[in-house]
């Protein structure tokens, strides 16, 4: 008879959970006993939230990848629809989980996951793990205590075969030491922190302009200086809201340019008229790979594969990022020879573009402090000082870093631990998941950005390795322990760092096939070897076949309608951001009504959607000066609000009323995307309207001409028919 083998998981998020559900499920059924310890409340790790009230999170926040990467291969989102019951702003929202879902969706997700998946009891919450030691018989034992409200009723000692530490790498958040910062009397804050502790940029003190400084790249630093400069457009122009004469400006410090990608890229970048598919998908797509074996790429990355990276992020934008007009964020040729960096934000190129937010290039050298709370930031890009004035807050997007604390100090010294090093704090085996003198001891999404289908991975190389309870086989030292140990000291080289030590996704999902001999999924209507990299097309025998074939016909009826003209909307609508030069011709056949130019301006100001049903609007603001034919000169001006709904992927236009200029009126028209003929690719993509004014009819067309992400321009057509008007209007909008 085998004895069953006591596992101890650390952490109840994304990784702990696809740890204890494998493990359950693992052959021989029930030889492995997991127990979870998670701190908090409840399941979810990073993506758990308090009463709507996210720890690390905000829970609107969107995911950066889609829902197709969110996910475990045996529980498909179309299964697992996230209803509200306790989120503040949409208590009886019940749609569909759209495409990038939102944080409290995804732990929605997770809770799901663990009800059908993990026994009830084999998680234990307020349990905070405080030291692992290693006993003599190679047990584990771990202390730990028991807390509600911060409060410790008691600590807890037990003993347990095998270990998995899947505690994350978001433990804490990582604030740098700064020369001059403690003496700096303006507000701190963590980009975590931003949406629990607003900014207080209307009421500090001093004069002149207000200035925010977000300091650091990748993601969170475009995030965070995106959704301040949202949060700014949307105090600007939203209804009920009062314009202030004091000038705010953001800056956001950055170490290295970097390609801002939206959520959506054009299936052909070099067309005014494309599809558009997910950013992931896009990337993760096995037929962009070599025609020869898939192969994981880890370590430094060579100048030619960096090259190749950018060049091909270079086309899906469109350009080098010159046109954003700042000059801080253009790729140079020399800089397209580094390692590619990329952050992902919908509204962060527009901001940049309307002058509204200020990349600067360098690192945060010094901090001087000046009256009224202010301070001066010194920042170097290694060849030239720059000086930020009059900074009243700075908000530091600088990561997390794991907390190890709770490993004895002899395991960490095994471990290769450098506290220095946040992104490679541990050097580790089989791809961030064993080492060799702990073959009881196993990582579960313990490095930067791990994906969903990486962390199942990983929990099935944990289940092989411990199969069979009386003999667990050696761990051999592959490439990862060689390649995380060059990063380590490639320190002077960081032009040759990756983004993320583990970011080849593809790689990574591959190579554990091949290891676990998990045969890949075919798409239906594609090649064997193509399409994107999900966790549905890597279904282990125990995996719940209904719901990865679930998984599997979403993906695969998703992609059908991709190749459409699916997505068009959402890319257009996001891209109409920012400021617009018109030229309009307007030709009355009515002598009541004059005949004429106008010449002016168009603004698209984001703010937060005013209607529920909404995921995102714009108020439009249009300014310039007509000219009849006569030669009669007179200023014009009007104003409509633009609105996005994804569920329905439908933009529509609304009247606002008189009095204050941004309240929604009533209905105007809803933009139907049209299919043209294929010979029609140079003249963009087109979407009609209609609408009736009592007996008037407006018939707009709309044409849409992009250039990788971005409008190069766009066309708005208007024929106007009826009893009392008769006219027709050519506009079209250039950038600014």
């Amino acid at each position: 008879m085998v004895h069953p083998k006591r596992v101890a998981i650390i952490g109840a998020g994304p990784g702990g959970l696809v740890a204890a559900k494998t493990l359950l499920l693992s052959q021989p059924v029930g030889h492995l006993i997991p127990t979870i310890f998670e701190r908090n409340a409840g399941v979810g790790g990073l993506w758990h939230n308090t009463n709507g009230q996210g720890t690390r999170l905000s829970p609107s926040m969107r995911t950066n990848l889609s829902k197709f990467t969110v996910c475990f291969s045996d529980l498909a989102w179309d299964s697992a629809k996230a209803i509200p019951s306790d989120i503040p702003d949409k208590p009886d929202q019940c749609h569909s989980v759209p495409l990038f879902p939102t944080a409290w969706q995804v732990e929605e997700y997770l809770q799901r996951y663990a009800s059908k998946y993990i026994p009830e009891g084999s998680i234990r919450f307020n349990c905070t793990v405080t030291n692992v030691a290693l006993e003599e018989d190679g047990q584990w034992r771990l202390t730990w205590t028991n807390s509600t409200d911060n409060i410790v009723h008691r600590t807890v000692k037990d003993h347990f075969d095998y270990l998995v530490v899947s505690s994350g790498y978001f433990a804490a958040p990582y604030i740098p030491q700064v020369s001059g910062l403690s003496d700096f009397k303006g507000q701190v804050l963590h980009s975590s922190d931003l949406f629990k502790d607003r900014p207080q940029s209307e009421h500090a003190s001093g004069s002149g302009p207000h200035k925010v400084a977000v300091i650091g790249g990748a993601m969170s630093g475009a995030e965070a200086a995106a959704s301040l400069a949202m949060q700014l457009s949307s105090s600007r122009y939203s209804p009920g809201t009062i314009a202030t004469s004091r000038e705010v400006q953001i800056h956001h410090v950055v170490s290295r340019p970097f390609w801002c990608m939206p959520h959506l890229v054009p299936e052909a970048p070099d067309q005014a008229k494309t599809t558009f598919t997910p950013l992931d998908l896009c990337m993760y797509d096995l037929s962009r790979r070599p025609s020869d074996q898939i192969t994981l790429q880890t370590g430094p990355v060579p100048m030619e594969r960096a090259v190749m990276v950018n060049e091909f992020l270079e086309r899906l934008l469109g350009g080098d990022q010159n046109d954003l007009g700042n000059g801080q964020l253009t790729m140079s040729s020399s800089e397209k020879s580094n390692a590619p960096r990329i952050a992902i934000s919908e509204t962060y190129r527009e901001f940049v573009r309307s002058k509204e937010l200020f990349p600067v290039i360098g690192r945060l050298e010094s901090i001087k402090a000046v009256p009224e709370g202010k301070g001066i930031l010194i920042i170097s890009n290694g060849e030239t000082i720059t000086q930020i004035q009059d900074i009243s807050q700075i908000i530091f997007a600088t990561g997390f870093h794991p907390s190890l604390s709770y490993l004895d100090a002899s395991i960490l010294d095994t471990l290769n631990y450098d506290p220095t090093s946040h992104s490679v704090p541990l050097l580790l085996n089989t791809s961030s998941t064993n080492h060799p003198a702990f073959p009881n001891l196993g990582f579960v999404g313990f490095y930067q950005g791990p994906f969903f289908g990486v962390m199942e991975m990983q929990a099935r190389l944990l289940a092989q390795q411990w199969a069979d309870p009386g003999h667990i086989p050696p761990i051999h030292v592959d490439e990862t322990y060689d390649s995380l140990k060059a990063l380590r000291q490639s320190v002077n080289n960081p032009e040759r760092v990756p983004q993320y030590p583990m970011g080849d996704y593809v790689g990574l999902m591959e190579r554990f096939a091949q290891i676990l001999a998990i045969p890949r999924s075919n798409l239906n209507d594609f090649p064997s070897r193509s399409g994107p990299v999900t966790p549905c097309r890597y279904a282990d025998k125990s995996a719940d076949f209904a719901q990865s074939q679930l998984a599997l016909a979403s993906l695969t009826k998703f992609l059908a309608k991709t190749r459409s003209s699916s997505h068009v909307a959402k890319a257009s609508f996001r891209a109409l951001q920012g400021t617009w030069k018109l030229d309009r011709i307007l030709s009355s056949a009515m002598p009541t009504f004059p005949s004429g130019t106008f010449s002016g301006t168009a603004s698209f100001k984001p703010r937060y959607p005013t209607g529920e049903e909404y995921d995102s609007e714009y108020l439009y603001v249009e300014d310039g000066e007509f000219m009849t034919e006569d030669g009669i000169s007179m200023q014009g001006n009007r104003r409509y609000v633009y609105r996005y709904r994804e569920d329905l992927d439908v933009i529509s236009a609304w009247f606002v009323k008189s009095d204050d200029g941004k309240t929604v009126d009533y209905h105007f028209h809803d933009l139907k995307f049209v299919e043209d003929s294929p010979t029609s690719i140079a003249k963009g993509s087109k979407a009609q309207g209609y609408h009736l004014c009592e007996q008037d009819q407006y018939s707009p067309e709309y044409s849409f001409h992009f250039q990788g992400v971005s409008l190069k321009k766009f066309d708005v057509k208007y024929t106007v028919r009826g009893p009392k008007k008769d006219y027709y209007t050519d506009t079209c909008y250039q950038r600014w």
